[in-house]
């Protein structure tokens, strides 16, 4: 990571919030600048990020003007606030890294499409990953700890200047801890339901499959919105990674 800026400086190791559009205004500051990130990158594609190793984001900033965990302000020039963060890629994989301390998003995935996560494990501040604006994405093998925030979040924001729905998510094999503001059963039961087999025909228009997610499988039929999943606890949900 970036040298965290010193108290009283103006600038720190990050490069700085790039413009937005005037609809910048109505969005999350966080979701809504990529070069502001330990790692970014903007209209690549066919790339991959591979492991073993570690993405240590120490000394990002979590979000807060004012953090309990005495980060740096989010909106202070030459601070990052988020570990890995891309945007307008395609053919996309992320595998076998771990990250630690991600700021206020461990990854954030803007307008991506054919993005592959595959065996990572998350331990951050805030969120662990926001899918946004993304279409054909497959989540698996993975593991997030963030107790402060949203786990996995698949949402449609205006972040791209323009209406993109996130569509075609599968998730498996995945273990999730996050923030206690909903329990994952309610979270999931409000928008989904029995997965369809494979072959067979949905009536979900862009069908999310979120297998292994809860105790049983799920297709979520609406993901044009932001739709959050936030269990509980791992008890509540899951009481191992290797439990069903």
């Amino acid at each position: 990571a970036a040298p965290t800026p010193l108290q009283g400086t103006t600038h720190g190791g990050y490069d700085a919030a790039e413009p937005q559009g005037p609809w910048g205004k109505y969005q999350d500051f966080g979701h809504n600048h990529w070069h502001n990130s330990l790692i970014w990158g903007v209209g690549l594609h066919d790339v991959a990020i591979l492991g073993p190793g570690l993405i240590h984001g120490k000394g990002l900033s979590d979000g807060h003007l004012v953090s309990k965990s005495h980060l740096p302000n989010t909106f202070a020039p030459g601070v990052g606030n988020k570990s890995i963060a891309l945007k307008d890629c395609r053919n996309v994989l992320l595998r076998d890294f771990s990250i630690l301390q991600g700021g206020w998003f461990g990854i954030l995935a803007t307008g991506v499409d054919n993005l592959v996560i595959d065996h990572l494990t998350v331990d951050t501040n805030r969120d662990g990953m926001d899918i946004d604006c993304c279409r054909n994405v497959r989540i698996v093998n993975t593991t997030i700890n963030s107790p402060n925030d949203d786990g996995m979040c698949l949402k449609s924001s205006y972040a791209l200047g323009y209406l993109k729905p996130t569509q075609d998510v599968t998730i498996s094999d995945c273990w999730c801890a996050a923030t206690p503001w909903a329990a994952c059963s309610t979270a999931l039961s409000s928008r989904c339901h029995p997965a369809t087999a494979p072959g067979a025909s949905s009536a979900a228009p862009n069908p999310t499959a979120a297998s292994s997610a809860s105790p049983s499988a799920t297709a979520c039929s609406s993901v044009a919105g932001a739709w959050h999943w936030k269990p509980w606890t791992a008890a509540r949900c899951r009481t191992s990674p290797s439990t069903t």
